[in-house]
């Protein structure tokens, strides 16, 4: 099985273009605050299906016999060949899409279970935080400090949310009766290192209106199945404790994390109409810095920083909104007021160290992060 590593190629120029072009559209999604890989991910299942890929059973080496038997020779496409053809089976389908995702840095795994293979990417979150965040933790796969999405990616035909329940529901099923086996792509490229391959066949990018349309109905749905239920029991809590901020910010908390940054600004906006509540100022600073209001987000900020002067998570985000903004003087003394603090959190943002800058220079740096969306976290609870 580890063999089908082999293909994956993530530096064929092809599979480079095609993914980027996948990536950079419908880039006004950004502001949905959930999980980066997950999106990205999803993203890509979506511009395949734009594209007309479809599962095709290979009926000279279909895998379900193939993979009974250690003699047979099995016939696997490279990435390029299955996006040229237009179709694919699971072992096709599955070297594609990982191929796509090891292009732009996510990692990814294949998983097989008797007579098929299929796939699963990391969403660089730990266990306990996917857990927390995620109403269904049961469709993760958890493996040490690291969370897997699984994808069945012969589900072309119904979406990336129908495949990633199927990959679940396959992987649960057997591995409850150690059938399922997992190993990553790279942990394979060890062993059986990727081949280059050259074929002069133009790759046919997929139409964007046709990608854009159905990412955004697949995050759309997403949302729903994930925000409604807890909305609804939180809703149901704080109609019995009606000034409880801890409550009310969870709920805003739970907005914010899905780009519903309206309903979120009402929920902590309501809390510091009754009470200065320290959570509430930081989440709305979060909010206002991600849509790029840093003066409202400054203000927040030093509003907390006047309760907390010492908590160098606030004077972070302090840090990253005067960078925003253009004000690297004011960014570079507060970001040492960080190092003094915590100079463990200060080094996981090296961009914003004053270090190198011009002394009392304004302006962003050229190429700089969205430091904003870095920073801000929703952990203010």
């Amino acid at each position: 099985d580890r063999k089908a590593a082999a293909l994956v190629t993530p530096k064929d120029p092809s599979i480079l273009k095609y993914a980027k072009r996948i990536i950079g559209i419908s880039e006004e999604s950004a502001g949905y605050a959930l999980n980066k890989n997950l999106l990205q991910a999803m993203k890509i299942f979506e511009g395949m299906r734009a594209s007309g890929l479809t599962y095709i059973i290979d009926p000279s080496s279909p895998y379900l016999d193939f993979s009974k038997d250690d003699r047979a020779v099995d016939f696997l496409q490279f990435p390029r060949q299955t996006l040229d053809y237009g179709a694919g089976d699971c072992d096709d389908l599955s070297i594609l899409y990982n191929a796509l995702l090891e292009s732009i840095g996510i990692k990814t795994a294949f998983i097989t279970v008797p007579g098929h293979i299929f796939t699963a990417f990391n969403i660089n979150m730990h266990p306990s935080a996917a857990a927390a965040i995620f109403s269904r933790p049961e469709s993760l796969i958890f493996i040490g400090d690291e969370t897997w999405v699984p994808v069945e990616t012969t589900a072309l035909d119904t979406g990336f949310l129908d495949a990633w329940e199927i990959g679940a529901g396959l992987y649960s099923r057997y591995a409850a009766v150690n059938e399922a086996y997992f190993f990553t792509t790279q942990e394979a490229w060890s062993i059986y290192a990727p081949v280059g391959f050259t074929d002069s066949a133009e790759v046919i990018l997929p139409d964007s209106d046709l990608v854009r349309t159905a990412y955004e109905a697949q995050v759309a749905a997403h949302r729903e199945t994930e925000v409604y239920p807890r909305e609804e029991k939180l809703r149901l809590e704080l109609s019995e404790d009606k000034e409880n901020s801890a409550l009310a910010n969870r709920l805003g908390i739970l907005y914010s994390r899905y780009g519903m940054y309206d309903n979120a600004l009402a929920e902590f906006s309501q809390i510091l109409s009754r009470e200065e509540y320290l959570p509430a100022i930081m989440n709305k600073g979060n909010i206002h810095s991600i849509r790029g209001e840093l003066e409202l987000a400054v203000e927040y900020y030093l509003r907390a920083a006047a309760r907390q002067p010492d908590n160098p998570k606030i004077l972070l985000s302090l840090t990253a909104a005067y960078y925003q903004s253009g004000d690297l003087k004011l960014a570079g003394e507060t970001f040492l007021q960080v190092t003094a603090l915590d100079a463990d959190l200060a080094e996981k943002y090296p961009l914003l160290n004053p270090v190198g800058e011009t002394e009392g220079g304004s302006g962003s740096r050229a190429g700089s992060p969205n430091v904003d969306n870095e920073v801000a976290n929703w952990e203010w609870e």
